[in-house]
Protein backbone atom coordinates (compact mmCIF):
# COMPACT_ATOMS: atom_id res chain seq x y z
CA UNK A 1 0.00 0.00 0.00
CA UNK A 2 2.86 2.37 0.76
CA UNK A 3 4.37 1.98 -2.72
CA UNK A 4 0.99 2.65 -4.34
CA UNK A 5 0.50 5.78 -2.21
CA UNK A 6 3.97 7.04 -3.12
CA UNK A 7 3.40 6.58 -6.85
CA UNK A 8 -0.03 8.18 -6.65
CA UNK A 9 1.37 11.14 -4.68
CA UNK A 10 4.19 11.68 -7.18
CA UNK A 11 1.80 11.49 -10.12
CA UNK A 12 -0.55 14.01 -8.54
CA UNK A 13 2.32 16.44 -7.85
CA UNK A 14 3.44 16.22 -11.49
CA UNK A 15 -0.13 16.77 -12.69
CA UNK A 16 -0.62 19.76 -10.37
CA UNK A 17 2.64 21.44 -11.44
CA UNK A 18 1.73 20.98 -15.11
CA UNK A 19 -1.77 22.34 -14.53
CA UNK A 20 -0.39 25.32 -12.61
CA UNK A 21 1.95 26.19 -15.47
CA UNK A 22 -0.81 26.05 -18.06
CA UNK A 23 -3.52 27.78 -16.03
CA UNK A 24 -1.61 30.60 -14.32
CA UNK A 25 0.37 33.17 -16.31
CA UNK A 26 4.15 33.21 -16.11
CA UNK A 27 5.67 36.51 -15.01
CA UNK A 28 8.34 37.70 -17.44
CA UNK A 29 10.85 40.20 -16.04
CA UNK A 30 11.48 43.07 -18.46
CA UNK A 31 13.33 46.37 -18.49
CA UNK A 32 10.77 49.14 -18.08
CA UNK A 33 12.87 51.46 -20.24
CA UNK A 34 12.42 49.32 -23.37
CA UNK A 35 9.57 49.78 -25.82
CA UNK A 36 6.88 47.19 -25.12
CA UNK A 37 6.71 46.30 -28.81
CA UNK A 38 10.18 44.74 -28.42
CA UNK A 39 9.27 42.19 -25.75
CA UNK A 40 5.53 41.49 -25.93
CA UNK A 41 4.20 38.39 -27.67
CA UNK A 42 2.79 38.37 -31.19
CA UNK A 43 -0.85 38.51 -30.07
CA UNK A 44 -0.23 42.00 -28.62
CA UNK A 45 1.98 43.12 -31.52
CA UNK A 46 -0.87 42.45 -33.95
CA UNK A 47 -2.99 45.10 -32.23
CA UNK A 48 -1.37 48.26 -33.54
CA UNK A 49 -3.31 50.87 -31.61
CA UNK A 50 -2.45 49.77 -28.06
CA UNK A 51 -0.78 52.09 -25.61
CA UNK A 52 1.12 50.67 -22.66
CA UNK A 53 2.16 51.76 -19.20
CA UNK A 54 3.48 50.11 -16.05
CA UNK A 55 1.21 50.30 -13.01
CA UNK A 56 1.87 49.32 -9.42
CA UNK A 57 0.25 46.00 -8.58
CA UNK A 58 -1.90 47.58 -5.88
CA UNK A 59 -3.39 49.97 -8.47
CA UNK A 60 -4.42 47.32 -11.02
CA UNK A 61 -8.09 47.31 -9.99
CA UNK A 62 -8.34 51.10 -10.20
CA UNK A 63 -6.69 51.07 -13.64
CA UNK A 64 -9.12 48.38 -14.85
CA UNK A 65 -12.00 50.72 -13.97
CA UNK A 66 -10.37 53.33 -16.24
CA UNK A 67 -10.34 50.94 -19.20
CA UNK A 68 -6.83 49.53 -18.83
CA UNK A 69 -6.21 45.79 -18.77
CA UNK A 70 -3.21 43.66 -17.90
CA UNK A 71 -1.10 43.03 -21.00
CA UNK A 72 -1.27 39.26 -21.38
CA UNK A 73 1.02 37.77 -23.96
CA UNK A 74 0.10 34.39 -25.37
CA UNK A 75 2.58 31.76 -26.56
CA UNK A 76 1.16 28.95 -28.64
CA UNK A 77 -2.40 28.24 -27.52
CA UNK A 78 -2.32 28.01 -23.75
CA UNK A 79 0.87 29.49 -22.28
CA UNK A 80 0.29 33.06 -21.10
CA UNK A 81 2.68 35.74 -19.83
CA UNK A 82 2.46 38.89 -17.73
CA UNK A 83 5.27 41.44 -17.88
CA UNK A 84 6.72 42.78 -14.62
CA UNK A 85 9.72 44.87 -13.59
CA UNK A 86 12.73 43.35 -11.87
CA UNK A 87 11.47 44.28 -8.38
CA UNK A 88 8.12 42.63 -9.13
CA UNK A 89 6.30 45.84 -8.13
CA UNK A 90 5.04 47.02 -11.52
CA UNK A 91 2.97 45.19 -14.13
CA UNK A 92 2.49 46.15 -17.77
CA UNK A 93 -1.01 47.28 -18.68
CA UNK A 94 -2.47 48.16 -22.07
CA UNK A 95 -5.40 50.11 -23.45
CA UNK A 96 -6.77 50.64 -26.94
CA UNK A 97 -6.47 54.24 -28.08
Amino acid sequence: MSFFATVLGAASRVAMSAATRFLSPKEIVVDIGMKPSLFVQANLKKKLNLKYHFARKDQVIARKNDGWRIAQGRKWLILTEHYVDKRNELILMCKEE
